[in-house]
């Protein structure tokens, strides 16, 4: 069998050295359904891979003056990682997820995911947990899409570019001129002020002494048509999902006797053009914060237009590009191993430079939306966290329905701490769109 190889992007090597040295980085989407067939979901998943490289590739070795690296990907894979489970309630569904969606990837063995077909008393669910290295939100969903259409026994649709040239979208996004990347450089290097100016984290609620998250899932049937609609033209859905966050935060906060001066939440931006933003299966999110202060956080209006004009100069400056060039500043003759102590760094004195959570909005997804039978093709979302991170907000809109989930480390925030949060969120949505 014949074994193409491919070097790690830049954005891949740093997502692979801060997981090393932290929790793991896996992503997570579920849809649900009357009845899910594990066997056909297996041999869909397998046709699925081998139209999509990076899911099955795998890291080779590397030794302490290697330079580089690589992924390994195999011509085709006979075989995926498909369990099968039943759950009698929603708390057995809460553990069954913590434990799924907990483990590390080997990404030196096997495929760069695992599935598994949860029979519930209501409904079926198909979860698929992808590791965040190769591959980032929508390219999971790009995956997810493609198991269903194998699953429905239709053809696979075909990338609307070739792997080869779908590698090479991170390096054209590099400004041309040296004064642009220049700029772009003292762009990132402005993060560095938070080492005295550090964001407030979300408090500490219930925590447990144990690894894992939770995940609070939430459908906003009856909010949907508010926040698409009750808005002004200048605000985007993504800035009331952000505000309210911001909102969210700050009120769990004041309420347990600490109120937060500096918020500041990360938002990944897809890189991808827009002919295939929703298409290809790779590593295309780059990291940005928004961040309020206690004045901005006065009124919802005021909330919203601080907001709104960051994630509007992230969108027209291409700020989020600043990340992508700092990291062209270590030199390539570089050791791997001395490359991945920014992972060191963030566990020290960096550690002030992150974000206290994420959200991640996946906007509406492609029609037809992923589906594994009658009876549901809901679809749910969320990013990984971090200890440094630990609350993470993910958002998928299908069927006309916007979908969020609540994802929180179980040492930061307990279980009912965690739906509490949740619904403090829903709560804060209401309150941004006036309902």
């Amino acid at each position: 069998m014949m074994t193409e190889t491919v070097p790690f992007t830049a954005l891949e090597e740093a997502v692979f050295h801060i997981e090393r040295k932290y929790s793991p980085w896996n992503i997570q989407v579920e849809v649900t359904a009357d009845e899910i067939d594990a066997e056909r979901v297996h041999d869909a998943a397998v046709e699925a891979s081998n139209a999509h490289p990076l899911t099955r590739a795998r890291r080779k070795e590397h030794r302490g003056l290697d330079t580089d690296l690589i992924w390994e990907i195999p011509e085709e894979v006979e075989t995926v990682p498909v369990e099968e489970e039943t759950v009698g309630d929603g708390r057995e569904l809460d553990e069954t997820r913590t434990r799924f969606y907990g483990g590390r990837f080997d990404l030196t063995e096997g495929v760069q995911f695992r599935l598994l077909v949860v029979h519930g008393p209501e409904k079926d669910r198909l979860l698929v947990c992808m590791s965040h290295i190769p591959c980032d939100g929508v390219g999971t969903l790009r995956f997810v899409r493609s198991v269903s259409q194998a699953y429905g026994g239709e053809g696979i649709e075909t990338a609307p570019v070739s792997f080869e040239e779908s590698r090479e979208v991170l390096e054209d996004a590099r400004p041309s001129s040296v004064t642009e990347r220049l700029r772009k450089i003292g762009n990132a290097a402005s993060h560095l002020g938070n080492t005295v100016d550090a964001a407030d984290e979300v408090q500490k609620v219930g925590a447990k002494n144990r690894d894992g998250w939770g995940f609070v899932h939430r459908s906003l049937d009856d909010l949907t048509d508010s926040i698409v609609q009750n808005r002004p033209d200048e605000i985007s859905v993504n800035d009331v999902l952000m505000t309210a966050f911001h909102l969210a935060i700050d009120e769990w906060n004041r309420e347990r006797g600490s109120a937060p001066e500096k918020i500041s939440v990360m938002m990944p931006v897809n890189l991808r053009p827009q002919d295939w933003f929703y298409d290809v299966v790779g590593m295309y999110a780059l990291f940005e914060s928004v961040e309020t202060r206690e004045t901005d956080r006065r009124s919802v209006e005021s909330s919203l237009h601080k907001v709104a004009n960051q994630t509007r100069y992230i969108k027209e400056k291409d700020k989020a590009v600043s990340f992508l060039e700092s990291l062209r500043l270590i030199p390539p003759e570089t050791p791997v191993e001395l490359r991945g102590q920014i992972a060191e760094f963030l566990r020290g004195p960096g550690g002030r430079l992150v974000d206290a959570a994420v959200l991640s909005n996946l906007g509406r997804v492609p029609e037809p939306a992923p589906s594994f039978g009658d009876g549901g093709g809901e679809v749910y979302f969320s990013p990984p966290t971090l200890s440094m991170i630990p609350v993470g907000i993910g958002v998928a809109t299908s069927g006309g329905t916007i979908r969020v989930v609540l994802r929180h480390k179980l040492s930061h925030l307990g279980r009912e701490a965690g739906r509490e949060f949740a619904e403090l969120y829903v709560e804060n949505l209401e309150e941004v769109v006036g309902r």
